[in-house]
C-alpha cells in the first residue's frame, strides 16, 4: 500500500521524522508547541476513525521546496513517482500535506513477508493546494491499475497494492484525499472532516511538524523542522525505559568531548552546538545549522551515496 501513496507521500517520508523549534528557545519548547497544535487534529481524526493515529505529520510543501535540501531528494522522488509533466505540475502546485497512519505503515517497518500486516496497513492523507480534478486525472494516467470505483457507496478512484485497495477522491476544488487499510472502513468521500479533506495543516511556517504515539521503545515524540534558513530542529522523545535515555545522554556527552577529533570539517562544530537535555525518560534536542553547514551535510551525504537513499 505504501507504493500507492508515493505520488504525494514521498516528500514527507524522505525528509524524515525530524523536528524543530524557534531559534534560541529552550530544547523541547518547539516540540511541546507542535504537540499542542496537532492535538485538535489528532483528536478529531480519532473520533471518526475509532482509533488514535500512531503518527500524524504536517508538511509545508512551500517551505520544503524552497529549501536547498529539497534538491537533494528531487531525483529520488522523481525516480519513484515518474517524470511525466502532470506529475511535476501536481508536485509544484501542492501547498501542504497532512498524513496519519500506523507507525509500521508510515515508517516502512512492515515485513514484505507479513501478508496480514501489509493488508491491514492504515494510511490517511489530505493534500492541499493542487487542482483536485487535475491531480486525479494525473493519477489515473500515471498509476497502473487506477480506475473508477466506489468507497462506502461513493465514487472514488481505486487502485490495488500489496493485496489491498487504496482510494483517492476530491475533497474540494483544491483538496485531494487518499485512504487505505482499516481507515477506509471509517471514511466516506464527502462526509465529515476526513471525507471532506478538512484536516488543517499544523506546521505553520515551519517545514515539517509531527507527533508520534507509542512505538517500540518510544512512548511518545513530537517536534518540527524548518529549512527556511539553513536548518533548525527541536525534537522531544519520551522513552519507555529511563535507563536508555541515560545511555543516550552518556553517548552524547562522549561524542561532544571527542568532537574536535572528528576529521570531517565542520561536523565537530555541529555536534558541539547541539543542545541536549534529559528529564527522566524524556530527551529534548535542539539544533540550529547555517545554510553553509547544511550544504556541508548535503555534500557529505552525497559523498556517502546519499546515505542509502
Amino acid at each position: 500500500m505504501k507504493k500507492s501513496f508515493v505520488l504525494f507521500l514521498s516528500i514527507a517520508l524522505l525528509t524524515g521524522f525530524a523536528a524543530c523549534g524557534k531559534k534560541g528557545s529552550a530544547p523541547g519548547k518547539g516540540a511541546a508547541e507542535t504537540k499542542e497544535a496537532a492535538a485538535a487534529t489528532t483528536a478529531a481524526a480519532e473520533k471518526e476513525l475509532g482509533i488514535k493515529p500512531g503518527i500524524t505529520i504536517s508538511v509545508n510543501l512551500k517551505s520544503v521546496k524552497s529549501s536547498p535540501i529539497y534538491s537533494m531528494f528531487k531525483d529520488k522522488i522523481e525516480s519513484q513517482i515518474g517524470k511525466t509533466e502532470c506529475v511535476k505540475k501536481v508536485i509544484e502546485s501542492v501547498d501542504s500535506i497532512v498524513l496519519m497512519g500506523s507507525p509500521k505503515s508510515l515508517g516502512g517497518k512492515v515485513d514484505d513477508g507479513d501478508a496480514a500486516a501489509k493488508k491491514n496497513e492504515s494510511i490517511y492523507m489530505v493534500m492541499h493546494g493542487s487542482d483536485a480534478k487535475a491531480a486525479l486525472a494525473c493519477m489515473k494516467e500515471s498509476k497502473e491499475g487506477a480506475k473508477d470505483g466506489k468507497l462506502n457507496g461513493v465514487d472514488a478512484l481505486t487502485f490495488e497494492d500489496d493485496g489491498q485497495t487504496g482510494y483517492v477522491w476530491a475533497g474540494s476544488e483544491k483538496t485531494v484525499v487518499m485512504v487505505g487499510g482499516k481507515y477506509a472502513e471509517k471514511v466516506t468521500p464527502g462526509k465529515d472532516m476526513l471525507g471532506k479533506g478538512e484536516v488543517k495543516p499544523f506546521a505553520g511556517d515551519k517545514s515539517i511538524a509531527f507527533t508520534v504515539g507509542e512505538i517500540e521503545e518510544v512512548k511518545e515524540a513530537s517536534g518540527f523542522v524548518d529549512f527556511s534558513k539553513g536548518l533548525m530542529a527541536d525534537v522531544s522523545v519520551t522513552l519507555k525505559d529511563e535507563a536508555k535515555a541515560k545511555l543516550a545522554e552518556t553517548q552524547y556527552e562522549g561524542a561532544k568531548k571527542q568532537a574536535d577529533q572528528i576529521p570531517i570539517p565542520g561536523v565537530g562544530d555541529m555536534i558541539k552546538s547541539l543542545k541536549f537535555v534529559r528529564n527522566g525518560a524524556t530527551i529534548s534536542v535542539q539544533l540550529s545549522l547555517s545554510s553553509d553547514q547544511v550544504k556541508q551535510l548535503m555534500d557529505l551525504a552525497k559523498g556517502m551515496g546519499g546515505m542509502g537513499m
